[in-house]
């Protein structure tokens, strides 16, 4: 799992304290950073670096937000990914479940493309390394 803030915000409109009380609990505590809309600037940038977190941020966007389907976003995920690709999915969308993730993994593998998570998932937990 990746941080995603606390509340969503736009975190490049925040001051640095503003965004490192974003970064902290409740959220997920972990060394991975999703920052919301994909922005970022140097004051988000060190606050990340201060709660020894990088930034992750991802080329191939599934929409699932929109409320896409489950078959439609798997759709998205295996015709759409290259190798080397990080694929924006939310956790309370219609394709985060058990048969939609397997259903992505065994279409990338039909395609040779592997699929990579950060080690160690579970808050308090930091992971120290992503496993491909």
């Amino acid at each position: 799992m990746f941080n995603h803030t606390v509340t969503h915000p736009h975190l490049t409109r925040l001051s640095y304290a503003d965004v490192l009380t974003e970064l902290g609990a409740p959220g997920i505590q972990t060394t991975y950073g999703r920052p919301p809309y994909g922005q970022w600037n140097t004051t988000v940038q060190n606050a990340y670096a201060a709660k020894e977190m990088r930034i992750w941020l991802w080329n191939l966007d599934t929409f699932d937000y929109n409320g896409y389907t489950a078959t439609q976003v798997v759709s998205t995920v295996v015709n759409g990914a290259k190798p080397g690709d990080a694929v924006l999915m939310h956790m309370n969308w219609n394709a985060f479940n058990g048969p939609a993730i397997r259903a992505m993994k065994a279409g990338l593998a039909e395609r040779g493309i592997g699929v990579c998570r950060n080690q160690g998932v579970q808050t308090p937990q930091r992971p120290t390394a992503l496993v491909c």
